[in-house]
């Protein structure tokens, strides 16, 4: 009887270990509560674990244990939750007693940080071309923006409200020809202007006069609607 008594003993300790710390009674219920479900990356967050027992409300339990169940993050013996980089939602439960209770925890984006400006396109002369700018925070979530567009003049032009850009007739590479600004931040785009389609060739020597018989060498230069030169 002695071993099975023993086993007994220690069974019964599993099952109190985590318990009412002023009194002997078994927790009937438990949950789990935070301050604030929707915090930003890498935020903490005092978590609080709450039983009730027959008698009484229990406010302070003795070795509960504390699991971030799904969603990243980490948390501590003592229930501080430290939320992840990146955006979504965890989850995190707390067991004593055999119960288990859980809470939910919002992460959502922080203040904006960076914005990216796309495409880097290359694009003839006079070539209409839509711009896009996605807002990140410094954990790299995505942010709402809606930002003013402004571009070099000698790239081409844009729509401020749109972002909606037309090359100009000058060739070359460009950087920070387009900007997406929101408050303080900015991104920009770089954009190479090449020649067009041919529109026009222009032959030489024109005009040109010649003795009976006499060679000469004509040549021929194609251009673009802006004057560049194209081969031919």
């Amino acid at each position: 009887m002695a071993p099975a008594m023993v086993a007994l003993l220690f069974a019964g300790l599993s099952v109190t270990a985590c318990d009412d710390a002023a009194g002997p009674e078994q927790l009937e219920t438990l949950t789990l509560t935070a301050p604030t479900t929707t915090v930003q990356p890498t935020a903490t967050v005092q978590l609080t674990a709450v039983g009730t027992r027959a008698t009484s409300d229990v406010t302070t339990l003795l070795g509960e244990t504390y699991t971030v169940v799904s969603g990243g993050g980490s948390v501590s013996a003592t229930g501080l939750f430290t939320a992840p980089a990146a955006a979504g939602t965890s989850r995190i439960s707390v067991l004593c007693a055999g119960l288990t209770a859980l809470v939910d925890i919002t992460v959502v984006a922080g203040p904006l940080a960076t914005i990216t400006v796309s495409p880097n396109p290359t694009l003839p002369i006079q070539t209409a071309q839509q711009f896009t700018a996605v807002g990140h925070d410094a954990f790299g979530n995505v942010v709402a923006i809606t930002p003013t567009w402004s571009g070099g003049t000698q790239a081409g032009t844009i729509v401020a409200g749109t972002g909606m850009f037309t090359s100009g007739t000058t060739l070359g590479v460009f950087a920070a020809a387009v900007t997406a600004t929101s408050g303080s931040i900015s991104g920009t785009a770089t954009v190479t202007v090449e020649a067009g389609p041919l529109a026009s060739i222009t032959v030489e020597p024109n005009p040109v006069t010649l003795q009976i018989g006499v060679q000469q060498q004509f040549t021929a230069v194609g251009h673009d609607a802006g004057g560049n030169p194209v081969p031919v």
